[in-house]
């Protein structure tokens, strides 16, 4: 039964929003955490790993997705050669590991020497789990299945849990191919152990929030392993105008909470893992838009990109420049770029959830293509881009970013910029960390709290700065002065013999 002919679901328990939920441990530090962060990259003491290379593959689809900004700007039957794709790996296979290689753009599939290319991710990077999202339209037979059966994960296109709305949304796309797609995908894992994780990822407008649930169902009963939801981006103004009606934006707060979290909770009941995106939520109303003036070339850039042929996001729904959570996203922080090639010339996408000509103006503007002298880390870590990072936490590229329901996923992730901080002051000062590796380690994870925070910061004023004069830097006095206000940490950590090392 379709999930909008449901008796009412009942009444959802409120959601903290993320962007309520900082510490004031870190709210006063965040800020002068990431200046610092920036200004030791530019000195050479902070060096940024993302744990995803994103090499894009493909810039062909056989599909006309609503919502897509490839539809408009036009696909083209290009494709990586496996000669670049071993350069742009082999120039980064000394200087870091990644756990994963992710090969999506257009449709991957589509490329004619995939499996090659998957035989080449794994030679240079044996560690790395080699994935791509496909629409699910490319059946599992012939040198498709040899593709298929070399991946380590892929994600499969549902938007819709019918025909009727999944061809809708997934224009070109038949429902029963795909059907048959994740049951032969799922075939082949139980077969063969590849591709080993399958998900199922949904991209939600207000068309299809309601049978999210029912594609959790579905998930289950294919056995599937995930089901990963996020809200469909209208980036460019064809597109807006097109379907803006359809933004998530447009439906009832209550009602979309409730869609969402009831796919939530009946993923738990059915032991199936269900992720979902922050942008799939309401804002609270103090997000909703910026009363804060920003400066930014608005005006120029919207006349550049006028020339490529597309417009640029709108700030938000009442022309309003970019809101806080955006000026925190994380993404240039944790996502690698996309490489991808066009004819001869190279291209940075600096973005996934911006347009194709916002992603080329800007990276014009911080000089990010040329791709035949450095690596993917070298331009990560280079001026370029350390530049783009402070003009994003400026809010210096609004007319890209604008309101990025996406920077929710990506947000502030304080005591990861912590954690950075305490490498880049090794770096910088020769100093060791006697007996904190094992504390800074718990700030890299996903689940780290902020009591192993307080647990760090005392152990830091401990072990380098209580039993020597040397000034603090400004953000641990922060820090320190937050963390007197919450009361001391239930755990103290034990001081620190001798002085630290050089």
């Amino acid at each position: 039964m379709d999930a909008a002919a449901a008796a009412p679901l009942p009444e959802a328990p409120q959601r903290k929003h993320q962007a309520e939920a900082v510490d004031p441990l870190f709210a006063a530090a965040f800020q002068q955490a990431v200046a610092g962060n920036i200004a030791a990259g530019r000195a050479g003491h902070l060096r940024l790993h993302p744990e995803i290379f994103w090499l894009p593959v493909s810039e062909n689809c056989n599909l006309r997705c609503i919502g897509c900004d490839d539809v408009i700007t036009g696909f083209r039957k290009e494709y990586l050669a496996p000669a670049d794709v071993r350069r742009l790996l082999s120039a980064s296979a000394g200087q870091a590991s990644f756990s994963e290689i992710d090969l999506t753009s257009g449709e991957p599939l589509l490329h004619p020497q995939l499996s090659e290319v998957i035989d080449i991710c794994h030679e240079l990077h044996p560690k790395a789990v080699v994935s791509v999202v496909s629409n699910g339209t490319i059946p599992v037979r012939g040198k498709y299945r040899d593709a298929y059966a070399r991946l380590d994960s892929i994600g499969l296109s549902i938007d819709g849990a019918t025909a009727e709305v999944f061809e809708a949304v997934r224009v070109g796309a038949s429902f029963e191919r795909f059907v048959q797609t994740v049951k032969d995908v799922v075939a082949l894992r139980d077969q063969t152990g590849r591709p080993a994780e399958i998900q199922l990822c949904f991209t939600a407008c207000a068309m299809n929030l309601h049978q999210l649930p029912e594609v959790v169902r579905l998930g289950k009963s294919w056995g599937v392993n995930s089901v990963y939801a996020q809200p469909m981006e209208m980036n460019i103004a064809p597109i807006r105008d097109a379907i803006g009606h359809l933004h998530l934006d447009h439906m009832d707060p209550a009602e979309r909470t409730r869609w969402v979290d009831e796919a939530v909770a009946l993923g738990r009941e059915l032991g199936l893992e269900v992720a979902a995106s922050d942008g799939l939520y309401p804002r609270p109303k103090e997000e909703e838009k910026s009363t804060e003036p920003q400066a930014g070339p608005s005006l120029a850039f919207e006349e550049k990109v006028a020339k490529l042929g597309v417009g640029v996001r709108r700030r938000s729904p009442d022309g309003e420049l970019t809101l806080p959570h955006v000026r925190q996203c994380q993404y240039p922080w944790t996502q690698a770029p996309g490489i991808r090639k066009m004819g001869a010339a190279w291209h940075t996408t600096l973005c996934c959830y911006m347009s194709e000509a916002a992603n080329t103006e800007l990276a014009a503007r911080y000089d990010l293509h040329d791709m035949d002298k450095q690596s993917m880390l070298d331009l990560y870590n280079g001026a370029g881009y350390w530049q783009f990072r402070e003009d994003l936490a400026a809010g210096l590229t609004h007319e890209a970013c604008g309101d990025c329901a996406a920077a929710l996923t990506h947000g502030p992730s304080l005591l990861q910029h912590l954690a950075w901080r305490i490498d880049a002051l090794c770096v910088e000062h020769g100093l060791s960390f006697p007996g904190g590796d094992a504390l800074r380690e718990q700030l890299m994870q996903p689940q780290a709290t902020v009591h192993q925070a307080r647990k760090l910061v005392n152990h830091l004023h401990q072990a380098w700065w209580q039993p020597h004069p040397q000034p603090r830097p400004v953000w641990l006095q922060e820090l320190m002065a937050a963390a007197r206000e919450l009361g001391p940490p239930k755990e103290t950590a034990p001081a620190a013999s001798g002085s630290p090392s050089a």
